[in-house]
């Protein structure tokens, strides 16, 4: 037997069932997007709130540094390791992703990539991945 609620973005009434209640916020799609958008860190917006178009320091989620896109855009579309243009992508190399800043980032490749978080995990004996205990 579905239960009615009430739609957190427009108000209107709308049924769901008893599994899905208790997650449910609004009535359709397009509601639940108008939520999520405004719901950002914990912080409530205005739908059409400038600040959430913002960019740099002023967009509430600015985590500091610059993006994937701009970090392609200062250091190139190819891998710093081996000069692939393949499947490239950022890694942090003091590997703390909340640190942005450019001198952190390096574009790399997938297999670099790989390659370079899985070196830690070799035995250096036998050249085989250690077997992770914890």
């Amino acid at each position: 037997m579905p239960i009615s609620l009430i739609c957190q973005n427009c108000g209107k009434e709308y049924t769901r069932k008893p599994c899905f209640a208790a997650k449910s916020k609004a009535c359709s799609k397009q509601c639940l997007g108008v939520i999520q958008r405004t719901e950002s860190k914990g912080k409530v917006f205005a739908p059409n709130s400038p600040i959430l178009w913002a960019n740099g320091e002023k967009n509430p989620m600015w985590k500091g540094g610059i993006s994937e896109p701009q970090a392609w855009k200062h250091r190139g579309d190819t891998c710093e390791r081996c000069g692939s243009k393949r499947f490239i992508c950022i890694h942090h190399k003091d590997e703390n992703r909340a640190n942005n800043d450019p001198s952190n980032l390096e574009t790399v490749c997938k297999k670099c990539h790989q390659t370079h978080h899985a070196e830690p995990r070799r035995d250096p004996a036998t050249g085989r991945y250690a077997r992770l205990l914890d």
